[in-house]
């Protein structure tokens, strides 16, 4: 590249101007706006050199597409090193220090004191970009911009970062820069770039509440022109009639008070003084208040036998915590059997006989608790039944095993096993009075069971065993699409849905376009089942949509989705 320089300065001293000034087409002087800075910047603007000794043929070219851009050229792709380089490069030589172009002309230029200062006050009046020459290294480099006190360039070695990057950078620093290229003709400016798209921004406080509590929305909204108006509406999910809460006002919040627990939507139109809007939809659960379900396997326990408390709640907000205690009835203070947590079954074991007072505590995610005391009578009896139930949960058609056990009492002992559906009085049973110690029990539909195990001695004394179980069906994954095949800028609506499994859903969805082994978050797990997604971009993409229930079960869906 020095060799080139000292070869094209002396070209220069021959032949002068006639040489390093070439015109290729008519000039046209006219000053024109038709890009932003946005838009010259963008990455298919930018270019490697395709030689070794082409980095200033390579700036020049880039200057002239982002000219070309600016000057509304539709063709201005069509501008490359190979395009250009028989009309503006002269071969063995190098770059012709003036030049037209396209009808863009260009002209050289010298620094006469300060680089830096001299290159600002050049790139104020040059949005177009400078190509800036080192003579001793020698290398060329489009300065693009002087932006918030920081240089940027576009760097033609292909050593180097792609596109418009910070000129510490470049290879060559900016205080180091000797000469420059700069278009002459026509004068061009960029456009201030088109108003943001009116966005709505608004929120509200909570997405689940209980009956009685109050949702704030707080209306927002980005872009657009002028000040906003907002409309506040809600419904109850299903309903088709919207109550307004708020409509064109100005105000930045309002509360809405459900009447009843179920599901609501809420629905925010922002709107600009252009008339444009911007809407936004919330989906609220007001659930029951927090009702305690809790229940003992009997009201009196033999001494020294053991007691099961169960923890049940309903209503609320979230996961449920529970908390065991105990006294006895002549006794004030509570002794905790268990401290919160999410278990749902604690142990009493009495030590002596008497009156006891058990406590059960439910409190929700929010904080809000729920009590329950039941009044337990310990007494001595010979025979303790200490059959077990193998699980307290499983899905439907697979089987626990019910054990009977016992101890005390007199002779050998017979067990007797039963089981009935939550709600029904009579009791079914699996297997009568013999010498069995396990039976199978095999629930063949989704439902709450209480599981029974008798247990009698050779006095006919008799103690029953209470035990709930718990048949789910498994977790499926019914996911689905608007469309299969979208135009691109057009949306599709992606539907999570399933069944099965326990609890309450939540919904995550990712997306990755064909050839690609990275998969991209488009929405994180909430209970909202429906995502609209759009994209730019064309080509096969594959949505997935995983759907987790309360207990942590995952479930996906692989759906294809073509856009044209």
């Amino acid at each position: 590249m020095k060799k080139l320089a000292n070869r094209l300065m002396a070209y220069a001293a021959a032949f002068g101007a006639a040489v390093l000034g070439f015109t290729l087409l008519p000039l046209v002087s006219t000053s024109v706006q038709a890009a932003t800075f946005n838009d010259i910047n963008v990455p298919e603007v930018f270019l490697k050199q395709q030689e070794s000794d082409t980095c200033t043929l390579c700036s020049n070219v880039m200057m002239l597409r982002r000219a070309a851009l600016m000057r509304g050229d539709s063709d201005w792709s069509s501008i490359t090193e190979y395009s250009a380089k028989p009309y503006i490069w002269l071969s063995g030589v190098g770059m012709y220090n003036s030049y037209s172009y396209k009808n863009i002309s260009v002209s050289y230029g010298r620094i006469q004191y300060d680089a830096e200062s001299e290159l600002i006050a050049l790139l104020k009046e040059h949005p177009e970009g400078i190509v800036a020459y080192d003579f001793d290294y020698p290398h060329a480099i489009l300065l693009t911009d002087y932006t918030d006190g920081v240089f940027y360039c576009a760097e033609p070695a292909n050593c180097s970062a792609q596109g418009r990057v910070t000129a510490d950078q470049a290879i060559v620093p900016v205080s180091g820069i000797e000469a420059y290229w700069y278009v002459t003709d026509p004068d061009l400016k960029l456009t201030a770039p088109k108003p943001e798209k009116l966005r709505n921004t608004s929120s509200v406080d909570k997405k689940s509440i209980t009956a009685g509590e109050s949702v704030t929305v707080r209306s927002g909204a980005a872009g657009g022109e002028g000040s906003y108006k907002f409309s506040i509406y809600a419904r109850k999910s299903g309903e088709s009639k919207w109550k307004t809460l708020r409509e064109k006002t100005k105000a930045s919040q309002v509360s809405f008070h459900p009447s009843e627990y179920g599901r609501y939507e809420i629905f925010v139109c922002a709107e600009d003084e252009k008339g444009n809007t911007a809407n936004k939809c919330f989906d609220i659960t007001v659930t029951k208040p927090l009702s305690n379900e809790s229940s003992l396997s009997s009201s009196k326990v033999s001494v020294g036998s053991v007691m099961a408390l169960h923890g049940k709640a309903s209503g609320g907000s979230g996961k449920y915590e529970f908390a065991y205690y105990r006294r006895k009835s002549t006794s004030s203070s509570w002794v905790t059997i268990k401290s919160y947590s999410s278990d749902t079954t604690a142990s009493f074991k009495p030590s002596s006989e008497g009156r006891y007072e058990l406590m059960i505590k439910v409190k929700d995610s929010k904080g809000s608790i729920a009590k329950k005391v039941f009044r337990v009578i310990a007494e001595k009896n010979d025979v303790v039944n200490r059959s077990t139930v193998s699980a307290s949960q499983v899905r439907v058609g697979q089987s626990v095993t019910l054990r009977g056990a016992a101890s005390g009492g007199s002779g050998k002992y017979q067990f007797a096993y039963y089981y009935k559906k939550k709600g029904m009085k009579s009791w079914a049973t699996i297997k009568n009075y013999s010498s069995s110690t396990s039976v199978p029990f095999t629930p063949l539909s989704a439902e709450e069971y209480e599981l029974m195990i008798k247990a009698k001695d050779t006095e006919a004394r008799v103690e029953k065993k209470v035990f709930r179980l718990k048949a789910t069906r498994s977790l499926k994954n019914n996911s689905t699409i608007s469309s299969g095949r979208i135009a691109r800028g057009t949306t599709a609506i992606i539907r999570g849905n399933a069944d099965g499994g326990s609890g309450e859903y939540q919904y995550a969805f990712y997306c990755r376009k064909s050839g690609s082994s990275q998969w991209k978050l488009l929405r994180d797990y909430k209970s909202s089942s429906d995502i609209v997604y759009s994209t730019s971009d064309t080509g096969l993409f594959t949505i997935m949509v995983l759907v987790r229930d309360s207990e942590g079960t995952v479930a996906k869906k692989y759906i294809s989705l073509n856009i044209a």
